[in-house]
C-alpha cells in the first residue's frame, strides 16, 4: 500500500468487493481492532435482486437502503432509496466515533444510492480528510472522480479488483489484509 491513509476497493459489479470487505472486517475484528460502519447485502426474491439491506459490522441488519417496492422520490434504476435510513446509519456511526475510540470505519459503498444522502456525503468527505480513524470501503468506479473533486485523492489508495484477481481471491485478500493490518497498527502506535 502507498503512503495514503485510507483504502477504497473498486471494480465491476459482482467482482467481490463486498466479499473482500467482509473478510477484512473478520480479520480486523479478530485482531481486536475497534470497527464501526456498514456493508450492504442484496435482497433477493424468486432469485432476482430486488434491493439492498444495510448490515452492521456484526452482521446484523440495520435496515433497507433500497428496494424496488419502497416509496421514495430518490431512485436508481428500479430501486427506490431510503435516504432517511442512510442518514440514520451515518448519525449512529458519528456517535460511535465520538463516544468510543474507533480504529477503522467500514463503508460499503460510496455510490449513487448512498450519495443521495447529503449527510453521508459530508460524513465521507470529512472522514477521508482525516488521519484517523482509517476508512476502508468500496467505491463505484464511476464515482472515483469524486475523490479528486473532494480534495482527498492523496489520502486514499484505490485497489481495483479484476476478474482475474477474483479467481485468486484468497491470495488477493491475504495481500490486502496483511498490508492493511501493518498500516492500521502503525498508525495506531503513532497515536493517530
Amino acid at each position: 500500500m502507498k503512503n495514503s491513509i485510507h483504502l477504497l476497493i473498486t471494480g465491476k459489479p459482482g467482482v467481490g468487493k463486498t466479499t473482500l470487505l467482509k473478510e477484512i472486517i473478520r480479520v480486523l475484528l479478530k485482531k481486536k481492532l475497534r470497527l464501526d460502519g456498514f456493508y450492504t447485502e442484496e435482497i433477493r426474491k424468486n432469485q432476482k435482486r430486488v434491493g439492498f439491506r444495510i448490515m452492521n459490522i456484526q452482521g446484523q441488519e440495520e435496515g433497507i437502503l433500497s428496494h424496488s417496492g419502497l416509496t421514495s422520490r430518490y431512485r436508481i434504476g428500479k430501486y427506490r432509496v431510503d435516504v432517511d435510513k442512510m442518514d440514520e446509519i451515518v448519525e449512529k456511526i458519528r456517535r460511535s466515533i465520538k463516544s468510543e475510540k474507533i480504529d477503522v470505519v467500514i463503508i460499503d459503498e460510496i455510490g449513487p444510492m448512498e450519495l443521495y444522502s447529503e449527510n453521508f456525503k459530508g460524513f465521507i468527505i470529512n472522514m477521508l480528510k482525516r488521519n484517523a480513524p482509517v476508512v476502508i470501503g468500496t467505491i463505484k468506479e464511476k464515482c472515483l472522480h469524486l475523490l479528486e473533486e473532494w480534495g482527498v485523492s492523496d489520502m486514499v489508495e484505490i485497489k481495483k479488483i479484476t476478474e482475474r484477481e477474483r479467481k485468486a481471491f484468497d491470495k488477493l485478500a491475504s495481500e490486502i489484509i496483511t498490508g492493511l493490518c501493518k498500516k492500521v497498527l502503525f498508525l495506531l502506535t503513532k497515536g493517530c
